[in-house]
């Protein structure tokens, strides 16, 4: 295995853990305003 391409293996495996961890907080944050809005709507009485 060249240096190259243990840097090219690790590059893609950051890559994949980036992604991850940028699904989950938009996740997280789609959820959480959606949540509210919903709790927000729901109190009021419309949706």
């Amino acid at each position: 295995m060249s240096d190259a391409e243990s840097t090219r293996s690790r590059k893609r495996r950051f890559a994949r853990r980036a992604a991850a961890v940028i699904v989950v907080t938009a996740a997280v944050a789609l959820a959480t305003s959606l949540g509210s809005a919903f709790s927000h709507g729901y109190r009021h009485g419309r949706p």
